[in-house]
């Protein structure tokens, strides 16, 4: 959808081999309009009333 803006920014994942985990430090944004949100949940809402009718 246009108009939407993006943003990533990497930070480097941390691991703790202990507890086997790895921790995602990275962050992705979207910022996005009441309009284009409004719009998105109209087509949201049409495509379910598809799929349930």
């Amino acid at each position: 959808m246009e108009g939407i803006k993006t943003t990533y920014v990497f930070e480097a994942p941390v691991t703790d081999a202990a507890a086997k985990t790895t921790f995602i430090n990275s962050k992705t944004t979207a910022e996005v309009s009441a309009e284009q949100l409004a719009e998105i949940a109209a087509k949201v809402a049409a495509l379910r009333n598809m799929i349930l009718a």
